[in-house]
């Protein structure tokens, strides 16, 4: 999710897949409580828009770069960087 708060730009990423190891004895049984990551999409001065991409990624518009779900760039011009992760708390 792309939006502004408080007149900033944020990128919510979720991905679904990730279990929980709260709810059963294994942590792979456990139910899919997902991941999720609030970080600034602005690299270099440059607000970047995000999309589901292939597989477990997201490809950001603006140059095609693909990215996990943690905020770094595994691919195209963007690869090795990193999005500043935000302040936010994460809670089952």
């Amino acid at each position: 999710m792309n939006d502004t708060v408080a007149g900033r730009k944020v990128v919510l990423l979720y991905l679904s897949g990730v279990a929980s190891p709260l709810d059963t004895a294994v942590t792979a049984a456990g139910a899919d409580i997902g991941q999720a990551t609030l970080s600034d999409p602005v690299v270099n001065g440059r607000a970047l828009t995000f999309v589901g991409g292939p597989g477990k990624t997201f490809t950001d518009v603006e140059t095609g770069s693909t990215w996990l779900v943690s905020g770094i760039a595994t691919a195209g011009r963007m690869a090795g960087t990193h999005l500043k992760p935000l302040d936010h708390e994460v809670t089952y």
